[in-house]
């Protein structure tokens, strides 16, 4: 690492030299591109091919996470400094083996993907949300996080996932599956849980592939995620403007341009503000065969999460108003989980009743174990 270090360092004074700009030219890097590869391969060409292709990834690629980018065992790729890369691998963070040789050529990295995710991150504004390549990117600028910029690369299946993936890699057992599917096709309002990374939208992406050619699908999101299931479905996405010169569109008012958009099947990517409420009078009017997503553990949580939503939107309903359109909205509750590393289903849970003050359930499948080798499942008859 040493010498790919000192033989970056003579790189970077010869192109200073030839470019004639400083050394962080590479940070503007954007129309000079073509320039630059001309003058790296020029360089480069009596170096060993190795060092030749790592010099090349660290100036004009991706750097040390380039050969990453097309494993997708990989998950997740968090970058928190120039020598500290940390990947998730089948459910197991590790730390990368490789680091960015020097600081002009991270921060070169860094302002690379924003220019191609077509986003800005500044002092003003120094938290981004965006989408690069089969990714969904955050960015954070000092002094928010430490030192340096951070980053945070989720991998999204360029094609989706199906249930017959997830079959494969054992999310689930025989029944479940059969009862997913049953119930996307009975056309049952689903609300799917679960914590940070447990697979949330990935399954979602799944049951959207157990939809007809011809079914119209109107999703809503913030960040361009969700697989859709064919060509006559569209989706809508949230505009939030640091710079202020747009005005903000919000997923309230995207759900309200959805209904005009004549949707059999509404998707709703993540239900996390005061559009819950929207989201529920929808619903409960009988609109059928919709899907969502909410942070949450457990059923009990994801109910008490979704009456403080909806009253952030409506201030004025009584909880037995909002419980009463939860009861009508959804039928069934999906929850997700990480268990010993690994993405799995967890629990398929009908809404049977609504009493006084609170849901009961019908447990349709359930999983019971104490670890991977030793699963249990239990499961009851749809009804």
């Amino acid at each position: 690492m040493s010498i790919l270090k000192e033989k970056l360092e003579l790189l970077l004074k010869n192109l200073n030299e030839q470019l004639n700009i400083h050394q962080g030219f590479i940070e503007n890097y954007g129309p000079q591109e073509k320039n630059l590869a001309l003058v790296v391969a020029e360089l480069t060409k009596n170096e060993e091919a190795p060092h030749r292709q790592r010099l090349n990834d660290e100036l004009l690629r991706y750097g040390p996470i380039e050969p990453l980018l097309e494993d997708e065992e990989i998950t997740e790729i968090i970058i928190n400094s120039p020598n500290d890369i940390f990947i998730e691998r089948l459910g197991h963070f590790s730390r990368h083996e490789d680091t960015f040789l020097s600081l002009p050529t991270f921060m070169s990295f860094v302002q690379r993907l924003q220019f191609e995710s077509k986003i800005q991150a500044d002092l003003k504004n120094p938290f981004i949300d965006g989408k690069w390549k089969c990714f969904r990117m955050h960015l954070a600028l000092p002094p928010l996080v430490p030192n340096y910029p951070h980053l945070t690369l989720r991998r999204q299946k360029s094609c989706g996932w199906s249930l017959q993936d997830l079959q494969k890699r054992e999310w689930a057992d025989e029944f479940a599956f059969t009862s997913i599917h049953n119930l996307i096709q009975q056309s049952k309002n689903i609300l799917i849980i679960g914590t940070t990374g447990s697979g949330k939208t990935s399954f979602l992406s799944a049951c959207l592939k157990e939809l007809p050619e011809k079914c119209r699908v109107v999703a809503i999101e913030d960040t361009d995620e969700i697989t859709l299931p064919n060509r006559l479905s569209t989706k809508l996405l949230t505009r939030r403007d640091p710079a202020g010169h747009l005005p903000e569109i919000t997923q309230e008012a995207l759900l309200k341009q959805s209904l005009r958009m004549r949707p059999e099947r509404l998707i709703m990517g993540e239900v996390r503000g005061q559009e819950a409420k929207d989201l529920l009078l929808t619903l409960s009017t009988g609109h059928r065969g919709s899907l969502a997503t909410l942070h949450a553990s457990s059923r009990a949580e994801a109910l008490k999460r979704l009456e403080v939503l909806v009253q952030m939107g409506a201030p004025q309903w009584s909880l037995d108003t909002i419980r009463f359109l939860i009861f009508k909205g959804f039928d069934i509750i999906v929850t997700v989980d990480q268990i010993a590393g690994q993405r799995r289903l967890k629990e398929i849970a009908k809404i049977s009743s609504l009493e006084r003050e609170h849901f009961t359930f019908e447990v349709i499948w359930q999983r019971k174990e104490r670890d991977e080798k030793q699963r249990v499942f239990s499961h009851n008859t749809i009804r």
